[in-house]
Order: C-alpha cells, then sequence, then structure tokens
C-alpha cells in the first residue's frame, strides 16, 4: 500500500504524476520511509544500490525473524566445508544440516538456437520492446512477460499480447531492422545507466505501457478528450491507468464498456 489508502500499482501508474514530474519524488519518499521503519544496516541486510532501486521481495516475517533473533543475515556463500560453510567475511558456520538455494531461477527456452533470447542480463535480450527477436526474417515469433517491471504485471502482459497478435496475423508491421535495432540500443544503454549490470533491470510499467499502447494505436487521446469528455478525461489523467484505458479507441476498442469500467474503477 502507498500511504495507507492507495496499492503502489495505482500509484505508479496515475498520468498526472508523470506530467508533473512528481514520480522521482515519490519514489525518493518511500526509500527514506522504508529506511526509517527498519535498520537495514544494523540486521545485515542493507542493499548495495538503494531500498528501490533493485528487485525487492517484499516480505513481513523476515524483518520480525531479523528482530527477534530468530533469522541472521550472512554475506554471500564463499565456499564448503566437510561439515559447515564459509561466508565471503571469513565466518564459518559449522554443523550444518541442510543448505536452501533460494537465488530463484532462469527462464529459458532450451528448443530455442537463439540464446540472447533468454539471456541472463535483460540488457542483453535482443528484443524490441521486450517482444520481438530481431533476428527472425519473419516475426513469428513474441516473448510475452519477460520483463522485471515497476508495476502491475498482467495488464502490461496484455498491451504486450495484443501488439503481438496483430503483428504475428499480419495487421500490423514491425519498424525496419536499423530502426529497432537502434531502439534496442538505446534502451540497453538507459538500462545499464540507470541499475548497472545486474539481472533487476526495472521498467516503469506507465512509460512501457504508453509506449506499446502507442504502437498499437490506442493510447487515449486526452488534449481532445477533456473537450467531448471532460469527466472521462479527468478520470484518465488522475486515476489509476487502467487497462480499460486502451479500450477506448483503436483496434480491440470498447468504448462503452471501457469508459463504465474507468468511471467506476479508477
Amino acid at each position: 500500500m502507498y500511504t495507507g489508502t492507495k496499492p503502489w500499482d495505482t500509484v505508479l501508474t496515475q498520468r498526472w504524476l508523470f506530467a508533473t514530474n512528481s514520480v522521482p519524488k515519490i519514489i525518493q519518499k518511500t526509500g527514506k520511509d522504508l529506511m526509517t521503519r527498519f535498520d537495514y544496516g544494523k540486521y545485515g541486510v542493507m542493499p548495495k544500490r538503494g531500498v528501490l532501486m533493485q528487485s525487492q521481495c517484499i516480505n513481513d516475517e523476515v524483518p520480525l525473524r531479523l528482530l527477534y533473533g530468530l533469522l541472521k543475515a550472512k554475506p554471500g556463500l564463499n565456499q564448503f566445508t566437510k561439515t559447515g560453510v564459509t561466508f565471503t567475511d571469513g565466518s564459518t558456520v559449522e554443523d550444518v544440516d541442510a543448505v536452501i538455494y533460494g537465488t530463484g531461477f532462469r527462464s529459458e527456452c532450451p528448443f530455442l538456437e537463439d540464446k540472447t533470447l533468454f539471456a541472463e542480463l535483460p540488457q542483453n535480450r535482443y528484443l524490441f520492446k521486450q517482444i520481438f527477436p530481431i533476428s527472425l526474417e519473419k516475426p513469428t515469433l513474441a516473448i510475452i512477460g519477460q520483463f522485471y517491471i515497476y508495476g502491475p504485471v498482467a495488464p502490461t502482459a496484455e498491451l504486450q499480447s495484443r501488439l503481438a497478435v496483430r503483428v504475428i496475423s499480419g495487421h500490423q508491421k514491425l519498424p525496419p531492422v536499423e530502426i529497432m535495432k537502434k531502439n534496442i540500443e538505446e534502451t540497453r544503454v538507459g538500462m545499464q545507466s540507470q541499475w548497472g549490470f545486474t539481472n533487476a533491470n526495472m521498467i516503469f510499467t506507465y512509460f512501457y505501457q504508453i509506449e506499446i499502447a502507442s504502437l498499437l494505436g490506442v493510447e487515449p487521446k486526452l488534449f481532445k478528450m477533456f473537450f467531448t469528455d471532460n469527466a472521462l478525461a479527468m478520470k484518465c489523467l488522475k486515476g489509476g491507468c487502467v487497462p480499460a484505458q486502451f479500450r477506448l479507441q483503436g483496434p480491440g476498442e470498447k468504448f462503452n464498456l471501457a469508459r463504465k469500467i474507468i468511471m467506476e474503477k479508477s
């Protein structure tokens, strides 16, 4: 929850916050609030790049167990001994019964020849708009949901799927390969600048959804809407950027239903 009243997903997709450049301030404030709630350094879990500058594990139990001494944080694992383990700070633990790896998983499709499609570092995946491999002669393959994102995953993946269906079915064409390569390179440079070389390269939901929606031709024309349907325009501007906003026009348009959803749920 953000400020105890609105879900983070809703806050991070409000158009007016981006229009007024308020999002960086919100993220900065949230980071400071998180740092005051718990002494990360004292309990050995201080992040290297800032609380919101890497992927997060949201868990209410871990801080409490650290406070009560039921759980103790240790640095990286250096090596195993015959009966225990040694950590990177030189400390050891003996008589270890079991080691449980909590390192997550790797996404891969071993039957695909191009291994860069699921490269461990997101900036090394040569996918146009995080979806289309540019190594294929024809766009017959789309990678959906292969991202780390600040905001809701499902609505973002839905937009990806809508674009993929139109491209693969031949109803929409992708830009020339050179333009796609340039876009991929610009995205890679931006990721490395923001996050460094890490597998936790985040994408801001709002900007990415607008990119995909613009390609699809379903991004609502707010300026025109202010004159034709002011109430709807204000909901689109100040409410969460719900999927129904991308059903007001263009392919897959369901205006009446979409307007009803936006007015009631945003």
